[in-house]
């Protein structure tokens, strides 16, 4: 029998059983009336895996050649069911002061770039050691663009620093893809580090 006010997004309750350990049935069955709900849950990122999330990292050391733009690019396949958090993002030229480029493509499957394609580490070892990220992370010494949003300095040995707290954090749904990419041909070599977590998106958050 429904309710009033019924909770039917489980993921919430099943991170409430598995944070106290609690037995039967869902702790929480409903909202409050009025406007009493609070929604954060959250208490560190030690939670954030029994909230359903796994979290990965990858990095990239590239040298591009003569003419040759490197590009890094974080790709969600349309159909994943998955969304992505980008919680870290850093870009570094080692040998040529330069500009890096930060570029976006939504609603459009695009392909991995051509250099292949890079294993992501999962961070906490409850998920399983093996479990492999929905989100590709690929690389290409010559690189196919995407639509440039933003341009920063990129000096030598400094890191270029895209997103590095909550506040800056960018969700990757299913057909969207993030790239980092030189801005001029031979800079030489370039490393583009990331931090992200994954989980299944919810029927209430599919478009």
């Amino acid at each position: 029998m429904a309710i009033f006010n019924e909770i039917l997004e489980g993921r919430f309750n099943r991170g409430l059983q598995k944070l106290f350990a609690i037995k039967g049935g869902p702790p929480v069955r409903q909202l409050g009336g009025e406007i009493m709900p609070v929604h954060p849950l959250r208490s560190g990122v030690e939670n954030l895996w029994l909230e359903g999330w796994n979290r990965f990292v990858a990095f990239t050391d590239l040298t591009s050649g003569v003419g040759q733009i490197v590009g890094v690019r974080m790709r969600n396949p349309i159909g994943s069911n998955v969304m992505g958090v980008l919680e870290g993002l850093w870009s570094l030229n080692v040998t040529t002061a330069s500009r890096h480029r930060f570029q976006l493509s939504y609603g459009a499957a695009q392909a991995d770039l051509l250099g292949g394609t890079f294993a992501a580490f999962i961070v906490d070892s409850r998920a399983g050691i093996g479990l492999s990220s929905t989100i590709s992370f690929s690389f290409a010494a010559n690189a196919t663009t995407l639509t440039t949003v933003l341009s920063r300095a990129a000096p030598v040995n400094t890191d270029v620093i895209w997103i590095d707290d909550a506040g800056k954090e960018l969700t990757i749904l299913p057909g969207e893809s993030i790239q980092i990419s030189q801005e001029n041909p031979a800079d030489g070599r370039t490393i583009v580090s990331a931090l992200w977590r994954e989980r299944l998106l919810t029927e209430s958050e599919r478009q």
